[in-house]
């Protein structure tokens, strides 16, 4: 990530010039809506283009820190991710599925869809749900 892509004006007429087909930010809210329907207990549900690392639909519950700079460096793991399963020379059947985050009180799990495209990112509280409940949810929007 650039210094330059860390500045918010910048990023945000970086988006006017170039955006996103409407068609895909539809799909995306989608995705996202029917999440939150199956597991409304969330704390967020984010649908990231993963070449440009901006959020094509989210869901947030309560609004803390920067959604946009968490999204690139959701799609810069995955794109890191990438790199080292090629660097491992893992055969073409091995692609990224899944990422598990777990944190003293929060799991986040991500998975790639849209053709290795866009990647859903899910952020719940353990105490609401727990990993298997997510990972259901998470698996059956996978699309």
């Amino acid at each position: 990530m650039s210094f330059l892509s860390k500045i918010p004006f910048l990023n945000r007429v970086s988006e006017l010039l170039d955006p996103l087909p409407e068609a895909d930010r539809a799909q995306a809210a989608e995705v996202v809506r029917s999440v939150m329907q199956d597991l409304p207990e969330l704390l967020s549900a984010t649908v990231i283009d993963i070449e440009t690392g901006r959020i094509l639909a989210e869901y947030v519950a309560e609004k803390t820190g920067n959604t946009a700079l968490a999204a690139a460096a959701h799609a810069e793991m995955v794109k890191q991710k990438r790199q080292a399963m090629t660097a491992l020379q893992l055969g073409p059947e091995e692609q990224l599925e899944d990422i598990l985050v777990t944190q003293h009180q929060q799991l986040h799990l991500m998975r790639v869809l849209h053709n290795g495209q866009w990647l859903l990112s899910l952020a719940a509280n353990m105490q609401d749900t727990n990993l298997g409940i997510v990972r259901t949810v998470l698996h059956t929007h996978a699309t």
